[in-house]
């Protein structure tokens, strides 16, 4: 299944883009295609407000109502450090290309050392 369960804001959540309406309205809300968006990812060039709209569309795809979606994503993600957020968009896509939920996202732990190979900071 192309799910991705995570804890986000108040509780587990799941977080899914299940079929074609769910990865058009992705890429329309971010001007990229799913592809650039998944690449996005991976090199680190990704935008603040993709995460947020990867984040909303996986809540509703893991069965919540549009309004609540947007609710936590509002209060969860916009407020919160970028790092604990990276890691369920992320996986929230990784699971629609390889369908494994249980893949851990290992985009934060390379941000965390890249930053402290930059700072000289332990990551």
């Amino acid at each position: 299944m192309n799910e991705f369960r995570a804890f986000f804001g108040d509780k587990e959540h799941v977080f899914a883009i299940k079929n074609r309406e769910m990865i058009e309205e992705l890429e329309k809300q971010t001007a990229k295609g799913i592809g650039s968006l998944f690449r996005s990812f991976r090199d680190q060039t990704y935008e603040f407000a993709d995460l947020m709209q990867v984040l909303r569309v996986g809540l509703i795809g893991g069965g919540l109502p549009p309004a609540t979606a947007d609710h936590l994503v509002n209060t969860y993600g916009v407020a919160r450090p970028i790092a604990e957020t990276i890691d369920i968009a992320d996986g929230t896509v990784t699971a629609l290309f390889f369908g494994d939920d249980e893949a851990p996202s290992e985009l934060a732990a390379d941000m965390a050392e890249a930053y402290a190979d930059e700072t000289g900071e332990a990551a």
